[in-house]
């Protein structure tokens, strides 16, 4: 796997081994960030559920200024952190080994907010507006923060009062919903 923009543009990205996790492919992870162009530069991103970190570490390529990776798995953490190393992003990364609701408390006790959130939960897992939920709640979001959501084609995807569905779009059996929060 490859980052396919930025200053590390061509370079190989080390993945975890077997089916736990799904790497977002290179062509869904182009075009999201074909749609996110403005957004991307600048931005304080959160990508919760990593698996491999390619989302994060696109975004550090394309100009993010920081990026908060999350996941469980120690072989997902320890392919994320050889990633960043290779590509020298330690100082515009940080990497946390943890499942996403204790993520979301540590991360409210360090006071920081982001304006772009990637979550790419596993496709059994049906709750994400739970979880946009629990990051507005901890006041972790910046307000007109972008959520990006990769799930199984055909999962609803329903707005709620603090997040507007702006666009879906669908790659193969991968569908990715793109909320506002207001």
């Amino acid at each position: 796997m490859r980052i396919i923009g930025g200053i590390a543009k061509g370079s190989r990205i080390f993945v975890p081994a077997g089916q736990n996790t799904r790497p977002t492919q290179e062509r869904v992870r182009e075009s999201i960030f074909n749609i996110l162009q403005r957004e991307v530069q600048g931005a304080d991103v959160l990508d919760l559920f990593a698996g491999s970190g390619a989302l994060g570490l696109e975004a550090v390529s394309r100009g993010a200024r920081y990026v908060v990776s999350v996941d469980h798995a120690q072989e997902s953490i320890a392919c994320i952190q050889r990633s960043i190393a290779k590509l020298g992003f330690e100082e515009r990364m940080l990497v946390m080994k943890s499942d996403w609701q204790r993520a979301v408390w540590k991360l409210r006790h360090m006071h920081v907010e982001f304006n772009l959130v990637f979550l790419d939960p596993p496709y059994r897992m049906s709750e994400t507006l739970a979880v946009c939920e629990g990051l507005a709640k901890e006041r972790l979001l910046q307000r007109n923060a972008v959520l990006v959501i990769e799930h199984r084609k055909g999962l609803e995807s329903e707005s709620s009062e603090s997040f507007i569905l702006k666009d879906i779009r669908c790659y193969g059996d991968t569908q990715v919903s793109f909320f506002e929060y207001v």
